[in-house]
């Protein structure tokens, strides 16, 4: 930063009463002092008109940055602006779309919440619903339409040592080592037909179900092997009929 010279003491250079020589002298000394004084001022004037240039030339690439600046908000907005515009667009165009006569921005955000949940329409077409794959098929197989036909299968099996629950299994395993007190939940309604097959390792005679008790075909309740069991049971609708398939 540019510094103002300092005024010379012109007091070492007053004249007196009684100067001849000496008042040359000090004037020429005087002289002197003020060609330097101005010319310390002449540089420090020039130092100060630099400075001052490079505040302004600094000011102005301020000015210029901040313009530039101004110019890319001005342009990032425009271009939000058009994003905005084109998303409108988009969702007006999407609510045309329609599955039968329903829009399929009508179902809203949320509606499918269970794993193999799918968008379908009602019976009449004219409204969005949510089906369920898992249950839609389980309701074909049930029903019998051909295209929920299969080629083969395999079931399942479950330990019954308490029991058999007939709701999710059709295959069980005894261990009967020891004596078991059994007993069947959800029991097959009388429109539905069922066969359970029973593999018993052991030779304790169990409790059986009081609904297989008199439904074997032998007549009365089968002694078990000595060492392993297979009994197959039939409900058809109405009575069950039990029989020994094989034992060891």
């Amino acid at each position: 930063m540019a510094t103002a010279p300092a005024v010379p003491n012109f007091e070492v250079t007053n004249f007196a009463l009684g100067d001849a020589d000496e008042a040359i002298d000090k004037q020429n000394a005087q002289n002197a002092m003020m060609v330097s004084y101005f010319g310390q001022f002449g540089a420090f004037a020039q130092q100060l008109e630099n400075e001052q240039q490079q505040i302004l030339d600094s000011a102005n690439q301020i000015l210029q940055s901040t313009n530039g600046v101004y110019q890319n908000v001005v342009q990032e907005r425009q271009a939000a602006q058009t994003a905005r515009q084109e998303a409108e667009a988009a969702r007006d165009q999407a609510q045309q779309i329609a599955v039968g006569t329903v829009g399929v921005t009508e179902l809203q955000p949320g509606a499918l919440e269970s794993a193999m949940d799918y968008v379908s329409v009602n019976e009449n077409g004219d409204a969005l619903v949510v089906r369920n794959f898992e249950t839609d098929f389980s309701e074909q197989l049930a029903g019998g339409y051909k295209r929920a036909s299969l080629a083969r299968y395999d079931v399942a099996w479950q330990m019954g040592n308490t029991g058999f629950d007939l709701g999710s299994r059709q295959v069980f395993r005894i261990d009967a080592t020891q004596q078991r007190t059994l007993t069947i939940a959800n029991h097959p309604g009388e429109n539905r037909a069922m066969v359970v097959v029973v593999k018993l390792f052991g030779n304790v005679q169990p409790l059986w179900p009081s609904q297989w008790q008199g439904a074997w075909v032998e007549g009365v309740e089968p002694l078990l092997g000595a060492t392993k069991t297979t009994i197959v049971g039939w409900w058809d609708g109405d009575e069950w009929e039990l029989s020994v398939r094989s034992k060891v």
